[in-house]
């Protein structure tokens, strides 16, 4: 099975220094204060590990989206506590208020 291009998005802003963590995922900084982890996720069960990471970060999920299109196949998810997260915090995010 060929590796799937995955575009994961959480609320507020990771530093660049997570992308190793987050399986050298691209992290792209968004304007609206999201982040989007994009890169090619070898199958089903590693994209359950990056979403593990999510988790286990406290990070709020936006989307998932495979392959290149926005389209119909985007899973929505909200949460109403933004975050924002610096690895040399102990590997917490921290809240912004």
């Amino acid at each position: 099975m060929a590796p799937t291009l995955y575009r994961i998005r959480v609320k507020g802003h990771l530093r660049p220094e997570w992308s190793e963590w987050f399986d050298n995922m691209t992290i792209t900084l968004e304007e609206n204060d999201d982040t989007t982890l994009a890169g090619l996720v070898a199958d089903q069960a590693a994209l359950h590990g990056l979403l593990v990471k999510v988790r286990d970060l406290g990070l709020s999920l936006v989307s998932v989206n495979q392959g290149e299109s926005n389209d119909e196949s985007t899973v929505r998810l909200f949460s109403k506590h933004p975050l924002t997260a610096d690895p040399a915090d102990c590997g917490r995010p921290t809240r912004r208020d």
